[in-house]
């Protein structure tokens, strides 16, 4: 009888128990992965109306979902990244300095009372807020509103700290608003440091609204398609408010041939319907309708508002939009979420679409899938809490933004035809 060598038998011994510890290493994470489909499949049960779901070991907050390209990262503040990119908050020491923000030619803005204070539920609160040209001389910046603005000349007269920051506001892209600026970037070359607008771009973005991945480890509570479909209104699919109902507007023309197709209600002056609430831009009516026109007034990219996040995504619909380019509404908005107008030749071709989607459930819980891995946060809320954001975005910027020096020379190119 032969007889392996001592050593020949060790090695087999070895590698025997090399397998033994791989096959219960697999027995084990079948098992755990059996718990959590387990435990997902016991939300289920429990709770018909809502599934929640917990994300383990998700790194999509550190990929680039939004697909920038290389020129639009780099062009990011760094408050910008943390918005956009997810980057972390930076962790300030207990000696940061506290900062003065100026508002200029305030009389004609919004001021807020001494029983409101807008960086309450901001992260950082070393900023005060003032609306006297008075403190010209010792404010760390200086945010200047071009719609409020009729000339140069309106420019601070003082002596201009060499260190002081001038900002220039544009928040809003109306065509009127955008007409009288245009009209006057020319004049303003060579005058400002950083910029403040719906832009990714600016040193202070600030959006109406963000989307963000959800946390690893962060419970995703998200209603079932049958009880979001039960509570919606199932004659009328499509809703507008706030349309501007000129012959000449194109879209009302595009309202006015859709409607020969598919049941659209217009809420406001155009249409029959008006809102329970008068004294706010939020119109909780809009909740009953599976659908929302989000038609921007101005074609401009990255100019999305509460139209979209307020009036839609709040309200748990599904956007139809019109406005920005394609490419910026895959970059801001979820994955999967809206229909844009402009991948139809006509409007009834987008009514076929939308009855289709009616009549083919799984195809339009389809448009919910991005809440499994993203959220939106609509930052337009009251006039004076949306007001309220911004200053805290500014706090937030002279916390977390490098502070050297730049200046706008050529507003004309920066704001080109693309931005409106």
């Amino acid at each position: 009888m032969t007889h392996l060598p001592a050593k020949r038998s060790m090695q087999i011994v070895i590698l025997f128990g090399i397998f033994g510890l791989y096959f219960i290493l697999l027995l084990e994470t079948r098992s755990s992965i059996k718990s959590i489909s387990n435990f997902i499949s016991d939300e289920r049960t429990r709770n018909s109306d809502k599934i929640i779901l917990v994300h383990y070991n998700d790194n999509i907050t550190s990929v680039n979902w939004r697909n920038l390209t290389k020129e639009q990262i780099d062009s990011l503040s760094e408050l910008g990244k943390i918005l956009y990119l997810g980057h972390d908050y930076p962790k300030l020491n207990a000696s940061v300095k506290n900062y003065t923000i100026l508002t200029w030619n305030s009389q004609h803005g919004v001021q807020f009372f001494d029983d409101f204070d807008p960086l309450k539920s901001c992260p950082v609160k070393n900023c005060k807020i003032s609306y006297e040209d008075e403190d010209f001389e010792f404010a760390n910046m200086v945010v200047f509103d071009l719609r409020r603005m009729e000339k140069v000349h309106e420019l601070p007269k003082g002596k201009r700290n060499s260190k002081q920051i001038w900002t220039m506001l544009i928040d809003k892209a109306t065509f009127n608003n955008l007409t009288q600026i245009k009209n006057k970037l020319k004049n303003y070359n060579g005058i400002f440091n950083w910029t403040m607008s719906y832009r990714m771009d600016s040193e202070i973005p600030v959006p109406r609204g963000r989307t963000v991945p959800v946390k690893p480890g962060e419970p995703t509570e998200i209603e079932s398609f049958d009880t979001w479909n039960k509570n919606k209104n199932q004659n009328v699919l499509i809703a507008i408010a706030d349309l501007n109902c000129n012959e000449s507007d194109k879209h009302w023309k595009y309202v006015k041939e859709l409607k020969k197709y598919i049941a659209v209600v217009i809420y406001g002056r155009c249409g029959d319907t008006k809102c329970l609430e008068s004294s706010t831009k939020d119109c909780s009516l809009l909740s009953q309708y599976k659908f929302y026109l989000a038609f921007e007034d101005s074609n401009c990219d990255e100019y999305l508002t509460e139209k979209l996040w307020l009036n839609t995504y709040a309200k748990n619909a599904v956007p139809i939009v019109m406005g920005a380019t394609n490419k910026f509404y895959k970059q801001l908005l979820p994955p999967t979420s809206y229909i844009s107008t402009v991948d139809f030749s006509t409007p009834q071709d987008l009514a076929e679409y939308v009855l289709h989607l009616n009549n083919t459930p799984n195809e339009l819980d389809s448009y919910f899938e991005w809440k499994k891995r993203f959220k939106v946060l609509n930052e337009f809320t009251e006039y004076l809490e949306t007001d309220a954001i911004n200053y805290c975005r500014i706090c937030e910027a002279l916390n977390y933004n490098s502070m050297k020096k730049r200046v706008y020379n050529d507003l004309e190119t920066y704001w080109n035809k693309n931005y409106c």
